[in-house]
């Protein structure tokens, strides 16, 4: 098929109105026009009632003139996009191949199918609405995939969006500028831009998929006044830096945030994030002082390269003094500043990194280390963990993982004293996956989507309690979106965070709001002094 069908019309006239029902069948919410031109999209292959539009594109073609620039609007086009095929991946690292080289990997079901097509001509969303006409106002999610800002696609197996937009709700998918071509920040950059700095393009991304979004998806069948942003790791950061960015957060109504938050966290300066790139330039044997026209004629794949791995942290968001201002910790500890708006947010039992020790003893000293004697002895912790040396190797994950807990839940509560109409709602995913023995970083995402795929070699061979859990998790964040609140009749209640409540996610979900065990006091008092929040916390 066409990407474009110029001549519909004319076929419709010559063949006879007849054909246009069958050719609308493909896609059961038929042609939408967009304020670039008109698309039209095919049917879900799990789910008829959905109509997915693949590969539209919301900016310009970043190459060219316009590497390391701003996204610009797309050119409009002529006739009927036909949108039945997904765009081209960004580019990304040699690294990410080794990572596909592991098929014993968890990570592995996710890029058993291969990775596709890369380029710099990327920058392209992915609609799945389950309207059937432009009226029905659905709640928008947007979703930003992870790989830490450098590397994965829009479209990977798991992030399939029909099962979640057969909750009623419509899904966005965003493939941005990822590593060196979204986040390179160099001097030259920065003395030719209108604003003197560099980098964050593939934010801006980000922010530009939003604007049109908002722009646009009345059309599908969505309400541009009620957006929920959602993104996991790597996803969330850029959740994170769309919502303090003020090209986009005043077009958000909700975030979600998966592994994790980092509501006490700080970006790059843009001195520091030049310092990067002027580092990434010597390693790839270049002059410190090539020019930007100069980098621009470089071809892509000789720049994608080198052995500097984006996934040292090197590349990602900075203070660039146009889409970002501002630091996490500033934004989420700045007074009403998420007023009028909601969150969801938590991470993995078993994805933050384990304690060393291999004995009970081992293990005690080392949390006395880390937490301090005077903390340690407070709460009496070597009576309030029954440690042992059986027990142990679980106990180093467990311990670990609670931290990471306490800080969202912390969060939760600091947020309550600042804001005074902001929800939030903090969550433990603890779903173990078939042959994993722990869930681990990413794994919730099969469930979130509901895109478990049955006799799959490559997947898991799923059971009744995964899609049990598919369909806990997919109704929480589906009514998330509807709502700003996850709670629905026939679901278990998920409580507030002000409190320090949050929600065990599985497919028999519980909520914790007991009283703090002397362990969590630990972790709550550590807390506090570590981010500098006594006087938030009195």
């Amino acid at each position: 098929m066409k990407k474009y069908i110029v001549i519909f019309s004319v076929l419709a006239g010559i063949l006879g109105l007849s054909l246009l029902p069958e050719l609308l069948a493909e896609g059961k919410l038929g042609i939408v026009k967009t304020k670039f031109g008109s698309v039209w999209g095919v049917s879900g292959q799990d789910y008829k009632t959905a109509t997915i539009f693949k590969g539209i594109p919301y900016a310009a073609p970043p190459v060219g003139e316009l590497r390391w620039k701003p996204p610009q609007d797309p050119k409009p086009w002529d006739g009927i996009r036909v949108c039945e095929t997904y765009a081209n991946a960004a580019w990304m690292g040699s690294y990410f191949k080794e990572m596909l080289a592991k098929p014993n990997s968890t990570y592995w079901q996710f890029y058993a199918e291969g990775v596709p097509p890369m380029s710099e001509d990327c920058l392209y969303l992915n609609v799945a609405t389950p309207a059937v006409t432009g009226n029905e106002r659905l709640p928008v999610m947007i979703w930003f995939h992870g790989g830490g800002f450098a590397h994965g696609w829009s479209y990977e197996v798991e992030f399939n969006p029909e099962g979640l937009a057969n909750k009623g709700v419509i899904v966005v998918s965003v493939g941005t500028r990822l590593n060196i071509f979204g986040f390179l920040s160099l001097p030259q950059l920065s003395a030719e831009s209108s604003y003197k700095g560099s980098g964050n393009y593939g934010l801006m991304d980000c922010s530009k998929a939003i604007q049109w979004v908002h722009d646009n998806i009345q059309g599908f069948g969505g309400d541009p006044n009620n957006i929920t942003v959602f993104g996991q790791s790597g996803g969330s950061g850029k959740t994170t830096g769309v919502l303090i960015s003020p090209l986009s957060r005043n077009l958000i109504k909700n975030t979600i945030n998966q592994s994790a938050l980092g509501p006490f966290g700080k970006y790059k300066t843009l001195k520091e994030g030049e310092a990067a790139g002027v580092a990434w330039l010597k390693s790839m044997g270049l002059s410190e002082n090539i020019s930007a026209a100069e980098l621009r004629k470089i071809d892509a794949r000789i720049l994608i390269s080198g052995d500097f791995d984006p996934r040292t942290g090197a590349f990602g968001p900075i203070i660039d003094g146009y889409s970002l201002l501002e630091n996490p910790v500033d934004f989420y500890l700045g007074k009403g500043n998420l007023d009028g708006k909601n969150m969801m947010f938590g991470g993995v039992f078993g994805e933050s990194e384990a304690f060393k020790a291999t004995t009970a003893k081992d293990l005690y000293a080392e949390l006395k280390t880390k937490y301090g004697d005077k903390l340690f002895d407070k709460y009496k912790i070597n009576d309030a963990l029954q440690l042992t040396d059986a027990n142990t190797a679980y106990y180093r994950y467990a311990l670990a993982s609670d931290e990471a807990l306490m800080t969202a839940r912390v969060y939760a509560e600091v947020n309550t004293k600042l804001n005074n109409t902001c929800k939030t709602f903090v969550y433990r995913f603890g779903h173990v996956t078939p042959g994993a023995d722990w869930a681990w970083h990413s794994s919730e995402l099969w469930y979130t989507f509901a895109s478990l795929r049955k006799g799959v070699e490559y997947e898991p061979h799923w059971t009744f309690f995964d899609d049990l859990t598919a369909e806990v998790l997919s109704s929480y964040w589906s009514n998330f979106a509807k709502k700003g609140d996850p709670n629905d009749y026939g679901l278990s209640r998920w409580p507030q965070g002000g409190n320090l409540g949050y929600m065990f996610l599985d497919g028999m979900s519980y909520s914790k709001e007991e009283p703090l065990s002397p362990w969590e006091k630990l972790l709550r008092e550590y807390c506090i002094a570590k981010n500098g929040l006594e006087k938030v916390l009195q």
